[in-house]
């Protein structure tokens, strides 16, 4: 491989992970709107939420961050190849 093919490599998961932090960060907001505005909670998003209410020493935005990170990573290790 050539330097400028790694290089657009590298951007390329660069940028996919980047989008993937905004989405989760866009997500957590969103749970944390819903709910407290009384729109009601999603059943994947109950779980953080049950989680803040049984230990509230972390916010329900923290426990939702916290949450999301465990999904993504397990779908990156049920994956046959782990790409961190």
């Amino acid at each position: 491989m050539t330097d400028e093919s790694e290089n657009l490599k590298v951007r390329k998961v660069f940028h996919g992970e980047l989008a993937l932090l905004v989405a989760v960060i866009i997500n957590s907001l969103g749970v944390v709107l819903m709910l407290y505005s009384g729109s009601g909670i999603s059943a994947i998003s109950s779980v953080p939420y049950a989680f803040s209410e049984v230990l509230p020493a972390l916010s329900l935005g923290t426990w939702t961050y916290i949450f999301q990170g465990l999904l993504i990573l397990s779908l990156m290790i049920m994956r046959k190849k782990f790409v961190p």
